[in-house]
């Protein structure tokens, strides 16, 4: 391998020009495993009418999960630090507690 290429291909952690090469399989993987939570989500909204609560509760999870899914391998957080990790679990965080908030707001109502 010659010179250009190893730079090419390592990773480096402090290095703002650093290279992420992922491999095919796996983002074709990541894909399949997005379609497959999208059939997912669909057939639940379709087969569970009676369980409205349940359905939505579930599309969020589901959606939450192939946000996460997207963000860490196609926009590469899984590369970045920590700082931005962090970060960006603390959105994830504080959106799931607006989410409970808003449910027990919605269920207590008389």
């Amino acid at each position: 391998m010659s010179k250009q290429e190893n730079e090419a291909t390592r990773v480096l952690d402090d290095d703002p020009k650093e290279q992420h090469i992922t491999s095919f399989g796996n983002l074709v993987g990541i894909w399949v495993g997005l379609l497959l939570l999208t059939v997912v989500t669909v057939l639940i909204s379709v087969l569970h009418k009676n369980f409205i609560a349940f359905s939505v509760v579930t599309a969020l999870v589901i959606a939450s999960t192939k946000a996460l899914a997207v963000i860490n391998h196609f926009m590469h957080l899984k590369y970045d630090s920590r700082v931005l990790k962090v970060m960006v679990y603390i959105v994830f965080g504080v959106f799931t507690v607006l989410i409970v908030l808003t449910a027990l707001d919605y269920f207590t109502r008389a």
